[in-house]
């Protein structure tokens, strides 16, 4: 669930009350900060488990929002126990909006003066714009120790994104926030849209992210030590077959037997970065495109239990570089 953020209300309403200069608009955010706070409450209590405060103007007043909106972001998600976000971009939707976009120069570096305050603040989760904006991706490292959800979507274009284009964000934004921090998103709402262009972001979102999750798993295989997801058999050598004529090939016996491939069985075939990936279909639950499509087919690759997958996982983020 969405809220606008103290910060923004403040920039977006006029004042009669709290008066002019720095003093009145901070006690004017801590007011609003309250109300948002008992909003928040309520709705964690009808069950809401992430709640995302839109914080546009910290993008604007950079040093207002480190030294006093930041703060009043906390008020406004003080007591929350389910996981709190903040979104910041630099607006859409109006002219003068994208008269001064056009004032920023190239490089987009606002976000360096408040990232170093949101580190240390309680929120979870920072939601920000990547896909055709002009901020470095290298400063999403400055956000080290929080979730980080990348937009992979440009709400202020027609233009349906691939998903190629979806999973190449993706890995740029994998260069600097470890994979189970990066959540992708769109750069900010679709209000811009229209409906049809919206629908059609949705479906190709998910499937630049099963791309770009095939592409981990042949990441990680590349040093030759996957079990095969049909047994614990630890794989020590990859056979050699030949093309032969009209595109044709036998895969090894060794590998039709570990992979428990069946006479009729059907696969699916792709080619992920000059890889061929060939996965069994003769089991597979869920008709679905995307990122189900492809759930249950590494069972047992991190373990056959709970405690085995945990433990695989916590070796393998011990070698993670940061």
């Amino acid at each position: 669930f969405t809220l606008p953020g103290p910060m923004t209300i403040v920039d977006t309403v006029a004042d009669r009350f709290y008066g002019e200069g720095k003093e009145g608009r901070i006690q004017m955010a801590m007011a609003f900060a309250e109300l948002l706070n008992q909003e928040a409450l309520a709705l964690q209590a009808d069950g809401i488990d992430i709640i995302q405060f839109d914080e546009p103007a910290f993008n604007v007043y950079m040093e207002d929002a480190a030294d006093w909106g930041v703060k009043a972001l906390e008020r406004a998600a003080l007591g929350l126990t389910c996981t709190t976000a903040v979104h910041i971009c630099y607006g859409y939707g109006i002219q003068a909006n994208v008269d001064w976009k056009n004032t920023l120069g190239h490089e987009w570096r606002q976000y360096e003066k408040v990232f170093p305050a949101l580190v240390k603040s309680s929120i979870n989760q920072v939601s920000l714009e990547c896909f055709h904006s002009h901020v470095p991706m290298d400063l999403i490292a400055l956000l080290e120790g929080k979730d980080v959800m990348v937009g992979v979507i440009d709400v202020a274009s027609d233009v349906i994104e691939t998903a190629e284009e979806v999973a190449d964000t993706i890995g740029k934004a994998l260069q600097f926030v470890r994979k189970d921090r990066l959540f992708p998103c769109t750069n900010c709402g679709m209000a811009p849209m229209g409906r049809d262009v919206a629908w059609k972001n949705c479906k190709r979102w998910p499937k630049g992210q099963s791309l770009r999750g095939r592409e981990w798993e042949l990441e990680s295989i590349s040093n030759f030590r996957l079990k095969c997801w049909k047994s614990n058999h630890e794989v020590t050598a990859m056979p050699e077959i030949r093309m032969r004529s009209k595109n044709q090939f036998t895969l090894p016996a060794s590998v039709v037997r570990e992979s428990g491939i069946q006479i009729d069985d059907k696969l699916s075939v792709m080619c992920v970065n000059g890889s061929i990936v060939i996965t069994p279909l003769a089991n597979k639950k869920h008709g679905v495109d995307g990122v189900m499509g492809f759930a249950g087919i590494a069972q047992g690759v991190w373990g056959d239990s709970p405690e085995e997958v945990e433990q695989t996982l916590r070796n393998d983020r011990a070698t993670w570089q940061r």
